[in-house]
Formats: structure tokens, sequence, C-alpha cells
């Protein structure tokens, strides 16, 4: 009896294993047909963002002009976007770069505009009244609010699952790998051989962009866990008093106390919370810069001061998730890695859905 115990467990154990490998590929089907379209929706809109800035300057001539960026210009154009929107209107004005002249603010009821270098307003527009902003509102959530918003990151992580089980399923088979990507015919097995080899060269960097796409849907667990390696003090809420904000001052503090930095963004007080000035300094990546000055709006004094890159390699870290899911880090050549990477999942979105269909009419004509 054990010598026959013997003889048959080497026989049973590749059949169960087998079998966990077929009930894994058919789960992996089945929920990437399931979620294949959102996927390939963010996917492609992603891809466009990548260049943006690109089609901005293609269609408003303003943006391909020279931007005069000294703090007495860039102070003059705030107290023009003050003066045309009025405070209670405005919430941020993102400063222009040498490559992008245009200024950009926000303004409240989802609103925006951008200004020229000299203070002209160029466009306004109502939400998604501009294709730049349609495009980011149907990647980020899908049209549809905060809803959209948890859809796309609880769809993102069933793509890092999709990607984990599918290495997983595939590993058996990675002889086939040789045959590249090369499209012979459009039968589901050739179907099949594309998106598994597909997958399986690009899921490096798929994983990367939509985990840090999960982590921007989830910015405060995301921020939290991060925390943990790193973060900086807490700090109680500056008392201020009320006033106008003198910009050119507030734009000079924030020159003295970050001497090298780019002033990225003015962003108005309220009653709870008093002016402040985002830069970028040389080290960071964020093209925003996540280094601020808050400036007390009645008399113009220094309140505080946040060093991003005094803030711990948790919140460092956690500062490098968007510009490295937006394409905001190695030039050219970065951006068509990501660009690449979307055009890629949503081929592999298609053919996984083809593939699929073509087994699901398949077995119905079976039966």
């Amino acid at each position: 009896m054990v010598d026959n115990l013997l003889r048959e467990t080497p026989r049973t154990a590749p059949s169960r294993t087998r079998q966990g490998r077929l009930t894994l590929r058919s789960l992996h089907g089945w929920a990437g047909a399931a979620v294949s379209l959102i996927l390939i929706t963010i996917a492609i809109t992603g891809s466009l963002l990548v260049f943006k800035d690109d089609y901005i300057r293609m269609t408003v001539p303003e943006a391909r002009q020279s931007a005069d960026l000294s703090l007495v210009a860039l102070a003059q154009v705030t107290e023009i976007a003050e003066t045309t929107f009025g405070v209670d209107q405005l919430r941020a004005l993102v400063y222009g770069t040498q490559d992008f002249s245009l200024h950009k603010a926000y303004l409240t009821e989802h609103r925006a505009a951008y200004l020229s270098s000299d203070g002209v307003v160029i466009a306004e527009w109502g939400q998604n009244g501009r294709l730049e902003d349609w495009l980011f509102d149907l990647h980020h959530r899908l049209l549809t609010g905060t809803v959209g918003l948890y859809i796309a990151g609880f769809t993102g992580m069933a793509g890092l699952i999709l990607i984990v089980t599918g290495l997983i399923a595939v590993w058996p088979m990675r002889r086939g790998w040789r045959r590249g990507l090369t499209i012979r015919s459009t039968s589901r097995g050739q179907l099949l051989s594309v998106h598994r080899n597909l997958g399986t060269f690009v899921a490096a960097p798929l994983m990367v962009s939509i985990a840090t796409g999960v982590m921007m849907t989830f910015p405060d667990q995301t921020r939290a866990v991060f925390d943990q390696f790193g973060s900086p003090d807490p700090v109680d809420a500056p008392t201020f008093t009320a006033g106008k904000t003198n910009w050119l001052n507030a734009l000079s503090q924030a020159e003295t106390t970050f001497p090298g930095a780019t002033p990225r963004m003015a962003l108005w007080g309220g009653d709870d919370r008093p002016s402040s000035i985002r830069l970028k300094q040389a080290q960071e990546w964020h093209p925003n810069g996540r280094t601020v000055v808050v400036i007390d709006p009645g008399t113009g004094a220094l309140l505080g001061r946040n060093d991003a890159l005094e803030n711990g390699a948790g919140r460092e870290a956690f500062n490098a998730v968007y510009p490295i899911h937006a394409a905001h880090i190695g030039g050219r050549i970065y951006d068509a890695v990501v660009f690449l990477t979307g055009l890629a999942l949503t081929v592999l979105g298609l053919f996984g859905i083809f593939a699929f269909a073509r087994r699901f009419i398949t077995d119905s004509r079976a039966k």
C-alpha cells in the first residue's frame, strides 16, 4: 500500500497544480473582461494627458510666448487676477514657466482661466469646458465626481491583481515568449499569445503606473502609510489678521526664506486660513513643488514655512507619487515610456476582451 501511495503522489500533485492554474486563468479572464473597459478608458486618457501642455501650446498661441517670471511680474499678474475675478472667487494661481508661459487660475464652482504673462485673460471656462480638463476628469473621475474617483481607484486595484495573477498563470508557458508580439492571425490562441507576451513585457511599468494612480485616488490613506517612514512634525494652525495680501511682499518673503526656489503657486486664504506661496526647489520632483511659506494677509509677516526637503523620507516619497504617475520626471524619454505604457494597457484590454468573447461564443455554440 505504501508503494502504491508513493507512486500515486507525483501524479496527483501536478494534476492539482494544473487545475489551480486553470482556475486562476478562468478568474483572470472573467475579472479582466469586467474591468477592461474602465482600464482602457483610463489608459487612453492617461496617454493623451502626457502631452497636455503640448496640445495647449499648439492651440493657444500665448502659451508659446516668452514669459516674464520675475517677482515683480508674478506679483503684478497675481494682483490683476485678484482684481479681475475677486478674492472670493479665486482659489489658486499656478504660475507659468519658460516652456509654458500661461498662468492658470483656479476659481470657485470648478471654473478656471488662462492668463497671459501680462495678466490678460486668454480663456475662461466652467467644469470640463476645455478638452484637456475634460480628459483629466474622465481619466481621474470618469466624469462622475467622487463616485467615479472610487470606481477608478478600485478598478486600479483590480488591475494590479490581474497583472500578478496573469504573470503566475502564464509562467508555465514562458517558452511562448519567443514568439514575441507578432500577430499572425485573429484566432483566439493568437490573441491570447500576444496578450500574454505583451503583459509580461510591460508588467513592471504597468504596475508602477497603476499603483501610483491608486495612491493618488486614496491620498489620505497613502500619506498615512508613507508617513510611517518619516513625516513632518505637526504644527498648530497659525493665527492671522484679515486683510489684502501684498503679493510682491509675499513673493519676496518666499524668495528670502528659500533662496533659489521657484515660485509656482499663489494660494488665497479665507476665514480659516492665511495666504501662502508654494515653491519648487531644484531637488523636488513635483512640478509645482511642495515647499510652502505662509503669509499673514493683514501684516505681511511670515507665519510659517514648510521645507519639502526636510519632511522625512516617507513624506518625500509620497510627494514623488504624482510626478511619477503624471510623467513630470525624466523629460521626453519618460513621457514616451508613460505614453507607451498606456497604449500597452489599452491593447492588453482589447485583446483580452476579444479572446474572452471568442471563448464565450464558442462555449455557447457548443452547448
